[in-house]
This record gives structure tokens, C-alpha cells and sequence, in this order.
């Protein structure tokens, strides 16, 4: 094996087939003279790619009461990795010299500094225990004299980089602060590159945060899902990015906010060669309404840090402009932006993501529902209906009914026929209205005579397990099943079931130790029943989870 480096918390090195290993060792037995050092020293305790991660091992396994030797960490460098439980004397031996060096250092570094700007020398050296590199006790002055000029050599790198961090801000404020003089006089005119996606023109600008604050307002919270092109803000979140930005004040990082504006936008182009009039100013309407297709969250997060530090209103943020061409076109720009991103629930995406045929399909079948009874108590925003809801459903909780009853995948339907679909319409609204037509508890919920809370306290019918039951239940009947008097008998036979939680029946179905249950057994259990109480042939899947659980 080739040493390289040893020592504790050095940057990594970016020579090629060489690895640092963060590594555990015993350190007990360990001597100023490697030959004096016990036999059990260096065995290799654990291996670890990352020094935090060995650290909280090290504390861990030291703190043990089955812990026999005192363990510490130290990387090595090299082009092999050490075996766990083998013992490496001698590399070890050196990564612990240079490790006690390198903090015998920092520390004569830490009193020389704490001398200099006028520490008595007893509070300087009041924590400080002398040591040389073999952690061998030495007198203070010795010390100084082995360790200071390392020392002095820290920090002087230290007051070059400082010199150079404020050299370097002292460039980015003259830069912000002649933007700021530009801004304030040309309010919605940007300094902007063009650019194309799609055969559309699109533009990126840098907007300080304090004019995305200003100029750049939320969507309306009381606007319902449909008519929006974002889901709402989660001011929660907002806040969490926020925090993040203040608390790292220096080194943050925040992706573009897209955004569409209702108006056509002006892009006079500077002539420079090679440019291809890409470069220039882009100009606003003032009356625009310019709608946040993605970033909303960064937006508002925008407010909660300004306020806490006003320095932050003149740092800026890239913005991607486009055209609106009106809300359709505004949800697609949405879906696409977060489906292969930080996904937003699958409830909103299924609003909005408009090329798929299925999405379309169970949106257009609950809408047309009659007297809207549908439509009024499906959640089109949320994944789980919260326990105060007003809802009774979500609208994925109606996506898994629809593909159960039909019996097909959700990809399916992209090949279907008109003459294929209208079969699935007819069937779905023959279905669904003998549901709602022999359910008593969800007519009640639609009159407003019995409320969601109560209904998912004391019946089954309040919950998704029974929804997705009835459609495995009657996906006997296909699309082509041409007796409709049968289907809608069937149906009333297996609603005509009571559906109070308090009910025996459904015990070890849907319900086990008090409790709604809802996986592929309890779904399959619950429709067995119901299509035992309807006369209607059980499938082999019923019968074998039946037979499992003794049922």
C-alpha cells in the first residue's frame, strides 16, 4: 500500500486512484516511539467515508460500556482501502503524529491571535495543555518555539483571505449599487438575454428580490384549484426557505422563478458582434399581470427575509419570462415544470397535467355527474382528506376507483377509440349513478344534512377502502355487459349492506382491532362480501385471500 497523506480533517486530495477513508483506530498503547507502542494499536475499528459520520461512530462506541479500547479518528490517504480488524501500526502511528501536530498548531495559532488584539495571556492560555506531536506534556515556551512559525503562517493565509473576501464585496456592492441606480429609474425595463425553447421566445433577467416583492403578487388564496395555475402557498414552506437563506447568509442558493406575463413584452437588442441581438433590454408593461408559473414559494420567502434583513432586497434572482397564452396553457406549464422536480402531490398534478387522457377522463366523468353531487365532495388538491374536511374524497382516491372498475391501467387509455370511450362513459355514469342513487349516507352528505366528520366517524362509506372495494365488487361487469337492470340490481344489493363501523360484518374485512384498514387484502375482503351479498361469482384472488385469513 502507497502512503500519501495522513493526518485528521484535511481537504481531500484530487489525486487520480487515491481515496481518503475516515478510520476508527485504537488508540490505546499508543507511545512516542512506534516500536514502544502495544500490539493492539491501529487495529482498524471501522471504516467511513465521511468525517462526521466517523465522529458520531467514534462517540458512540467509546461511550459503550462493551467497549474495550479508547477509539479516534483519523483518515489516510491512499490507493487502498485498510480491512476492518486488521492492525496498521505504523500508518496509524503517523496519522496520529500529524494529526496532534495539526492541533497543536491551530492552537498556537488561537493564542498568538488572542494575544494580538490585547487577551491577557492567562485567558489565552487558560484552556491551552502544551503537547508536542507525540502528545507528550512540554513546557509552554517550548511549545511556542516548535509550534509558533506554522502558527504565524495560518494566520497570515487567514488576513489574505479576509482582505480578499471584502476586496471581493466591495466589487459586488458597486456592481448592485449601480444597478440600483439604473432600477430605480427604469422600474418594469430589465437588463435581459433572449432566448428560445420550443419555437417561443423566452427571457432571463436578474430582478432584485425587493422588486419581486413589489411587483410580483401571489395568486389569490379564495380562487378555487381549477381556476388557478399553482397549487397555494404553503406559507410553512416559504418560511423554511427563509431560514435557510438567512442562515446561510453567504452562501445560499435559489433556483429561477418562471414566470408568464398577459401582455406582449418589447426586447431592444445591443449590437455586438456575436451575439445574435440576444443581449439587450427587455421592457414591461406596467398594467401586465405577471403570474408566477413556478417559484411562489420563493417568492413569498422573498417578504419573510427582506423583513429580517434589508440588505437582502438588493441581491437578485433570475427570472425567466414568457408569454401567456391564458390559464390552459399556464396549468400544462405547471405540470411540466413539476413532474420531473420537487413533485407537488398527486392530487394537483392530476388537475393539471392535461395530456393525460386519463386525468381528463375522471375529471370530465365527476364533473358530469348530475346535480354536481359528485363533484362538490371529491378534494382536488390533497392526496388524504384531512379529518375536518368537507370532502369525503380526493381525486386519486377516484382515479383508483376508475382503474378498478374497468379493470385496465391508467396508460390504457391513451389507446383507446372514441366508440372505446364512450363505452367507459356510459358504464362509469351507469355505475356511479346507482351508487349515489342507493347510498343514503352520501346523499345525506350532499343535502348537508349529515356532515363529513360524522360520516367518516361511523361509517365505512366516509372512507376510501369502501370506494375501491364497490368498484373491485362490481368490475364482474364489463363495459360490455349489456343487462343494465342486473348491474343496477346488483348494485342495490351490495349498497343495501349496512355500513355502520358498528356493523359485525365488516370486522376482519375492512375494520380489524377498531380500526379502518385499508391494503390489497382488506380491499379485496371487503368486495368479497359485497359481491357475496349481491350473488355475484367470487374471483380466484377473493377466494385465496379469504382462505388466508381463515375467512
Amino acid at each position: 500500500m502507497t502512503q500519501t497523506k495522513t493526518g485528521a480533517y484535511e481537504l481531500p486530495s484530487t489525486r487520480r486512484k487515491e481515496v481518503i477513508m475516515y478510520y476508527r483506530i485504537v488508540v490505546d498503547g499508543f507511545n512516542f516511539k512506534l516500536e514502544n507502542c502495544t500490539a493492539f494499536f491501529g487495529k482498524i475499528e471501522g471504516r467511513h467515508k465521511d468525517a462526521w459520520t466517523a465522529e458520531s461512530a467514534c462517540s458512540k462506541a467509546n461511550k459503550s460500556p462493551k467497549s474495550i479500547f479508547k477509539q479516534e479518528v483519523v483518515f489516510i490517504e491512499g490507493e487502498d482501502k485498510l480491512s476492518v480488524g486488521d492492525v496498521y501500526s505504523d500508518l496509524c502511528f503517523q496519522a496520529i503524529v500529524d494529526k496532534t501536530r495539526k492541533i497543536q498548531i491551530e492552537h498556537c495559532a488561537s493564542v498568538i491571535e488572542k494575544l494580538k488584539t490585547g487577551v491577557d495571556s492567562e485567558s489565552a492560555c487558560k484552556t491551552i495543555y502544551p503537547q508536542n506531536q507525540y502528545r507528550q506534556d512540554i513546557p509552554f515556551e517550548e511549545w511556542m518555539d516548535k509550534f509558533s512559525s506554522e502558527a504565524e503562517l495560518i494566520l497570515e493565509n487567514k488576513t489574505i483571505e479576509i482582505q480578499k473576501r471584502a476586496e471581493e464585496q466591495a466589487k459586488r456592492q458597486s456592481v448592485i449599487d449601480d444597478y440600483n441606480s439604473m432600477a430605480a429609474e427604469i422600474c418594469y425595463t430589465f437588463p435581459a438575454v433572449k432566448g428560445i425553447q420550443a419555437g417561443k421566445e423566452y427571457y432571463v433577467a436578474q430582478v432584485p428580490f425587493k422588486m419581486l416583492v413589489k411587483f410580483f403578487n401571489l395568486a389569490e388564496e379564495g380562487v378555487s384549484a381549477e381556476l388557478r395555475a399553482q397549487r397555494k402557498v404553503n406559507k410553512k414552506h416559504a418560511e423554511e426557505i427563509s431560514d435557510y437563506v438567512l442562515n446561510n447568509r453567504t452562501d445560499y442558493v435559489l433556483p429561477s422563478i418562471i414566470v408568464s406575463v398577459n401582455k406582449s413584452m418589447g426586447f431592444d437588442p445591443i449590437s455586438m458582434k456575436g451575439l445574435a441581438d440576444r443581449l439587450g433590454v427587455l421592457n414591461i408593461q406596467i398594467d401586465s399581470k405577471l403570474l408566477i408559473n413556478d417559484g411562489q414559494h420563493r417568492r413569498l420567502a422573498s417578504e419573510y427575509f427582506i423583513e429580517k434583513d434589508k440588505s437582502l432586497g438588493d441581491e437578485t434572482i433570475s427570472v425567466i419570462f414568457y408569454y401567456d397564452e391564458g390559464l390552459e396553457h399556464s396549468k400544462q406549464l405547471f405540470s411540466d415544470l413539476n413532474s420531473n422536480l420537487s413533485k407537488p402531490n398527486a392530487a394537483i398534478s392530476s388537475l393539471y397535467d392535461l395530456r393525460s387522457s386519463f386525468n381528463s377522463f375522471v375529471l370530465d366523468a365527476i364533473k358530469r355527474q348530475p346535480f354536481s353531487w359528485l363533484y362538490d365532495l371529491v378534494d382536488l388538491e390533497n392526496v388524504t382528506i384531512a379529518k375536518k374536511s368537507e370532502k369525503v374524497w380526493s381525486l386519486v382516491h377516484w382515479k383508483k376507483f376508475t382503474t378498478t372498475l374497468f379493470g385496465i391501467k391508467e396508460g390504457d387509455f391513451e389507446n383507446l377509440t372514441s366508440d372505446e370511450l364512450a363505452k367507459y362513459n356510459a358504464f362509469f355514469d351507469l355505475v356511479v349513478g346507482g351508487l349515489f342513487e342507493n347510498t343514503r349516507s352520501w346523499q345525506l352528505v350532499h343535502e348537508g344534512s349529515l356532515a363529513t366528520t360524522n360520516l367518516r366517524e361511523s361509517q365505512i362509506s366516509g372512507h376510501a377502502v369502501y370506494l375501491e372495494s364497490l368498484a373491485l365488487a362490481i368490475s364482474y361487469f364489463s363495459v360490455d355487459y349489456e343487462d343494465e337492470q342486473l348491474i343496477l340490481s346488483s348494485i342495490k344489493d351490495i349498497t343495501s349492506i349496512n355500513p355502520d363501523k358498528d356493523n359485525e360484518c365488516w370486522k376482519n374485512l375492512c375494520i380489524v382491532a377498531d380500526r379502518m384498514v385499508k391494503n390489497a387484502d382488506s380491499v379485496k375482503l371487503t368486495a368479497a362480501h359485497m359481491r357475496s351479498r349481491a350473488g355475484i361469482e367470487l374471483s380466484k384472488s377473493m377466494i385465496e385471500v379469504k382462505q388466508r385469513h381463515n375467512l
